[in-house]
């Protein structure tokens, strides 16, 4: 049985490297999988250490520290009504 003709040459040929470019790309491709690996694990272990925690004691604490004080330009307020608001 005759193989396909597009199994006998590939389409591209490449240049051959010089062994330093070789070992650069290497190094570029390792470190490229450890990082990746490095942040899967992270994400990981910052999953299921969210998991363990509940979802909020507390309903909104926003609300607590929610109230605003109008101003308005020309409007004077005097200092013992903006200590007091603070």
């Amino acid at each position: 049985m005759q193989r396909a003709s597009f199994f006998r040459q590939p389409r591209r040929q490449f240049p051959e490297m010089d062994p330093f470019r070789r070992r650069l790309v290497l190094a570029g491709l390792a470190a490229s999988a450890l990082l990746f690996l490095g942040g899967l694990v992270f994400v990981v272990t910052l999953w299921k250490a969210s998991r363990q925690f509940p979802e909020a004691p507390f309903p909104q604490p926003s609300r607590l520290y929610g109230a605003a004080t109008r101003l308005a330009p020309g409007v004077t307020l005097p200092a013992e009504d903006m200590v007091a608001e603070l």
